[in-house]
């Protein structure tokens, strides 16, 4: 076993030190472990950005929660926003506002209010939802 390890030693060495090929391949093992070594810094610094950032986020989360009550005007425009991207029609929902108690009225298709109600209440500014919304199916296409 000892005799091996000592051979594979000697291979290694005679390979580097080999003296018509040897630079050129001492030379392509340093541009090789600077460039790991290089991809693993990048990486770090992913990594690193990432981390600060997700840090600023929660912070800014955290900092949000502690603001003032927001006015209905706001809160309502917020909530609006919010439908574009949770319901197919959101032109038939009406929002109203009062002291951050969000008060939902219109038509949804049932398979959104679950979501959308759940959604609305994680609006900063909102305290309440008050789901007035009526379920129904949409209309079927004409044919």
């Amino acid at each position: 076993m000892v005799g091996g390890v000592g051979a594979g030693i000697g291979a290694g060495l005679m390979y580097l030190l080999d003296p018509e090929r040897g630079r050129r391949r001492r030379a392509l093992i340093r541009e090789r472990t600077g460039s790991v070594a290089r991809d693993a810094q990048r990486a770090a610094g992913r990594v690193t950005r990432d981390l600060e950032n997700r840090v600023q986020g929660q912070a800014a989360q955290a900092r949000q929660r502690r603001q003032e009550p927001v006015n209905d005007d706001v809160l309502m425009a917020r909530v609006r926003a919010k439908l574009g991207r949770l319901i197919s029609h959101p032109h038939q929902v009406e929002v109203t506002a009062r002291h951050g108690a969000v008060t939902l009225t219109g038509q949804v298709a049932p398979e959104e209010t679950g979501r959308l109600i759940s959604r609305i209440e994680r609006v900063p500014g909102v305290k309440s939802v008050e789901n007035r919304l009526n379920e129904a199916s949409p209309a079927p296409a004409a044919p």
